[in-house]
């Protein structure tokens, strides 16, 4: 499905889209983040998956540009997952560009929003690298704060995983390291 969307072949899209939702198997946590990405990617924002592909292959410059050629999304009260998704991957690029106040600023448009977990992972995994990235610039109250922030999330993809690195990173905390 995404390759066609990548393509720009809308009907394939949806038509391989359509047999994702039917045939699909939801027993593992990425089966069943594949299945709520089944309606996530549109046409009119493919350039999120673009980006996010391009960012999970290691081209950080090539992904930074392509979400600098697209207006920023505003935030709302009630935010869009695509909303979300703008300002996480802006982060997470940033962040690996070793510009972390920069990615600060990208998680910092969304992170007040905790009602909306539910959307996403991307607001716990947002509260979780602002935790990293504080931690690394010793502003270690701020990172315990974010690290427990991502505590007080419940039922989102991924939640074990992201609620282990938060642990670790509190551990590490309390450890002084």
């Amino acid at each position: 499905a995404w390759s066609a969307l990548l393509e720009g072949n809308i009907p394939l899209y949806h038509q391989y889209r359509t047999k994702v939702r039917e045939k699909g198997s939801t027993v593992r946590a990425t089966d069943q983040k594949a299945l709520k990405e089944t309606d996530h990617y549109r046409p009119e924002n493919r350039f999120l998956l673009k980006a996010r592909l391009r960012y999970d292959g290691g081209y950080y410059q090539k992904a930074r540009q392509l979400l600098e050629q697209h207006e920023p999304p505003e935030v709302s009260e009630t935010p869009d997952l695509s909303t979300l998704e703008y300002y996480y991957r802006k982060g997470r690029i940033h962040k690996a560009l070793n510009q972390p106040a920069k990615a600060l600023q990208a998680f910092q448009r969304i992170s007040h929003l905790s009602s909306y977990q539910r959307l996403h992972y991307y607001l716990p995994a947002t509260h979780l690298q602002t935790g990293l990235i504080r931690e690394d610039r010793s502003e270690l109250k701020l990172a315990k704060q974010a690290f427990e922030r991502v505590l007080g999330f419940s039922d989102y993809p991924y939640e074990q995983a992201l609620s282990q690195k938060a642990k670790a990173g509190l551990k590490r905390l309390a450890d002084g390291n």
